[in-house]
């Protein structure tokens, strides 16, 4: 990894010599990124910070207790690090089965009506660093975020088609978690993140964002994929630490129109497949380069560079 750093700064310094040379630079920063590349995979080879997890505890226990295993399907001596609990029968059932409770590690939820089985068991699992929501009915979040938040090793929160009138404020009770992830969601109001999170995710929204009620106090990386929102999400440029941001197919309404402050720590956007349009935008108080990633291509741009992208009409 040393030698790739070496590699880079490199690159980067001849850029800066060759800034007039437009062919050479393409061919050069096309180098920069395959190096950069090989050093990330030569480090880690997961597609999300899930995958990672997933990965690291592969590592530390083995394949065999982290295949992931369905409650209905336990015998007497299991211990399942992986475990997926599909309808109020069988959440019955690991409400009752309190001995599994110290192994579990990763939790699916799916199909669960909470209204009916009004039970959160999540601070008895000592070790559960996952947890992932999907097809689940009347959550009342605000307890089940200050049920959660004495699960005291819980790292990473995941959602997938649920409906959130507003996200409730407990969650920022889970002082431990660094990854929070929307799918298929219908989102109305955020709030303030009081949170330090590596990933913040949401994909596939079910209704039209409007971002201007989320602020993250530290996230890394923000992605908002496959979704409609209202306007650029400005409301992030005091978020510490955000390097990436990442609008892949994604439509934004608004034409951004004036330059932009904040975003000190932001190094790349992934625009590819994105509808966004900026009109002679600079990201003012940037460090020395900003990545703008669409497919292939590959645009580099300072505080004093002005971005215009057309890609659909405003509003």
């Amino acid at each position: 990894m040393q030698m790739v750093k070496v590699l880079r700064l490199t690159l980067m310094f001849i850029l800066k010599i060759i800034n007039k040379d437009s062919m050479n630079k393409k061919i050069l920063l096309s180098i920069y990124f395959i190096v950069s590349f090989y050093g990330f995979s030569q480090e880690v080879t997961y597609t999300s910070n899930f995958a990672k997890l997933q990965g690291q505890l592969l590592d530390e226990f083995g394949i065999e207790k982290m295949r992931t295993v369905n409650i209905e399907y336990l015998t007497a001596n299991s211990e399942p690090y992986s475990l997926q609990v599909i309808g109020n029968t069988n959440y019955e059932l690991f409400l009752k089965d309190t001995i599994i409770y110290d192994t579990v590690r990763i939790l699916y939820l799916d199909d669960i009506n909470f209204k009916r089985i009004n039970n959160h068991v999540f601070d008895k699992l000592i070790n559960l660093q996952a947890i992932s929501f999907e097809n689940c009915k009347n959550i009342n979040f605000h307890e089940l975020f200050s049920n959660l938040s004495l699960s005291n090793n819980l790292e990473q929160l995941h959602f997938e088609n649920l409906k959130f009138d507003r996200l409730d404020t407990n969650i920022n009770k889970l002082s431990g978690l660094k990854v929070i992830t929307f799918d298929s969601c219908k989102l109305n109001e955020f709030g303030y993140l009081s949170l330090n999170l590596d990933e913040f995710t949401i994909s596939n929204s079910k209704n039209v964002l409007n971002l201007n009620t989320l602020f993250i106090q530290s996230a890394k990386r923000v992605n908002i994929k496959e979704s409609v929102i209202t306007d650029f999400p400005y409301n992030l440029s005091s978020s510490k630490g955000l390097e990436d941001l990442d609008f892949s197919g994604t439509k934004i309404r608004a034409c951004i129109n004036n330059d932009i402050r904040g975003f000190k720590d932001l190094l790349n956007i992934n625009i590819t497949d994105a509808k966004i349009n900026f009109k002679s935008v600079r990201f003012l108080d940037i460090g020395e380069e900003l990545f703008i990633i669409k497919d292939v291509d590959v645009l580099v741009f300072t505080s004093e560079h002005s971005i215009t992208l057309d890609y659909h009409n405003c509003y």
